[in-house]
């Protein structure tokens, strides 16, 4: 990769971009999908840190009800409210997921500068970036994210090679296929050029 300085509007554009999306959960035995916003990182943080300091099964419990409910701003209406006949508002994801409401793991995708991808979406948000890859055979390879397809994506990456009718290997650019689940990890390369 040719090395060159970000310009302001550059760093400007990178910043709209990385913001994370409101993203669709599937909610097994409604056959629907929920709606989950965006949170301050700040919010996420406490949210996450009361599951984590739950003692017991009903805390824990209480505490992924309430971060459910943060997310998801639908079961704040109050039609949804007076449907489920709630008294109080996080009630609604009790009567929503039953039982189920201990087998869900909410993971919000917002790695920090440098860190390794954990979901798909960080994937997508970062198509035309340049990331680095550590292969499964321990190879580090830098390149351009070029697309994203299911659990494969696609990283196009400078090499030499011998091209007929020159004296010496010259770059190219070639495009290598990787599997989100076999690579030992994935990360954004900030870079300033």
């Amino acid at each position: 990769m040719e090395k060159r300085e970000a310009t302001i509007a550059e760093l400007l554009t990178k910043k709209d971009r990385s913001k994370p999306a409101d993203v669709l959960v599937a909610v097994p035995g409604l056959d629907l999908c929920l709606k989950l916003v965006k949170q301050p990182l700040g919010r996420y943080i406490d949210l996450n840190g009361r599951i984590s300091d739950a003692t017991d099964g009903d805390a824990f419990l209480r505490a992924a009800a309430d971060e459910i409910y943060e997310f998801c701003p639908v079961l704040h209406t109050q039609e949804m409210q007076e449907g489920y006949d709630c008294k109080v508002p996080t009630d609604i994801v009790y009567k929503l997921l039953g039982d189920e409401l201990g087998d869900y793991e909410l993971e919000v995708g917002s790695a920090g500068i440098g860190q390794p991808f954990k979901v798909e979406q960080q994937y997508i948000n970062h198509i035309g970036d340049e990331i680095e890859v550590l292969g499964a055979d321990g190879k580090k390879v830098q390149g351009i994210l070029k697309e994203v397809n299911g659990r494969e994506f696609v990283l196009t990456v400078k090499e030499k090679q011998t091209v007929e009718g020159k004296k010496r290997p010259v770059m190219v650019d070639v495009d290598k296929t990787y599997s989100m689940d076999t690579v030992k990890y994935a990360k954004y390369q900030l870079t300033f050029k």
